[in-house]
């Protein structure tokens, strides 16, 4: 205590700082390490502006008042340098860390691409259902559509921004096709053209190596009625830089106010349920 007491007895307000400075120093090293640097530049403008405070001189003047008794400088000292020690690290530390932490890490390299669909043949979707006395499936190709997907390394997907298909209902095609008018008639073709989905957010959860759980939550437009979906994709990062959307998806004709296909003059009608099955494949 002699030593603290001399130190406290001589000093002035700019002595005060550097020895507020200087604890910081310590434990800054101690808590943050290679960051210090940058936040003790913090922590040295935060004491700077402190002195110019009437708190701060207010203090240290007060603890320093020969009228004072040494019980009471000793209380001051014991109670006002660590509160504001502790003020200016965590202020320091704040703005410290704010300025420089990165979100991704120096050695990862992120981007963000446009991606279209790909023209190969395994781009393909399904629609299916069924009927009280069999089922039925309509397969489509030349589906089209775009997608905003962010990869750091080139290899790990960290963000979809965007990403929307259109399937061309006239694309769609069942083993007989009388089957396939009814259907182009119940999804009023003629009129709306295409199935569309357009993604509105989605989540990523990494489930191996380059490969992600995908929840798409956008609009889907079918047969002019627009509704909210939540997607559940699996998707995959390939070596040759093309990502793969696959999986399924339920729905109901009524929620979309398509009237059930039938044959034998309604003999025959398909059921309410259906399910859409995709493979989307996007390259740059």
């Amino acid at each position: 205590m002699a030593k603290t007491s001399s130190f406290l007895r001589n000093c002035n307000s700019a002595a005060a700082s550097q020895f507020f400075l200087t604890k910081s120093a310590q434990t800054v090293k101690f808590l943050y390490g290679k960051n210090r640097k940058k936040i003790l530049r913090n922590v040295q403008k935060l004491i700077e502006n402190m002195r110019k405070t009437t708190v701060f001189n207010a203090g240290m003047h007060m603890a320093l008042l020969p009228s004072v008794t040494k019980k009471d400088r000793f209380e001051m000292r014991t109670f006002l340098l660590p509160i504001l020690l502790l003020a200016a690290l965590i202020l320091g530390t704040a703005c410290g860390f704010a300025k420089t932490i990165p979100v991704a890490t120096a050695d990862s390299h992120v981007t963000e691409a446009g991606y279209r669909m790909s023209a190969s043949k395994a781009v393909v979707m399904n629609l299916s259902g069924t009927t009280p006395i069999s089922e039925w499936n309509m397969t489509a190709h030349g589906i089209q559509g775009t997608a905003e997907i962010s990869l750091s390394n080139g290899t790990e997907l960290t963000a979809i921004d965007g990403l929307t298909f259109d399937l061309p209902v006239h694309n769609l095609k069942g083993e007989h096709e009388a089957m396939d008018e009814h259907a182009y008639a119940a999804l009023k073709a003629d009129e709306y053209k295409d199935i569309v989905f357009q993604l509105v957010s989605a989540t990523i959860v990494p489930c191996g190596t380059h490969c992600y759980r995908v929840m798409a939550t956008g609009t889907l437009t079918v047969a002019g009625v627009t509704r909210t979906v939540t997607l559940s994709m699996q998707s995959k990062v390939n070596a040759d830089g093309t990502v793969v959307f696959t999986g399924s998806q339920a729905l109901r004709m009524s929620d979309y106010n398509v009237e059930r296909p039938s044959l034998l003059f309604g003999a025959i009608r398909a059921r309410d349920e259906m399910t859409l099955t995709y493979t989307l494949i996007f390259t740059k």
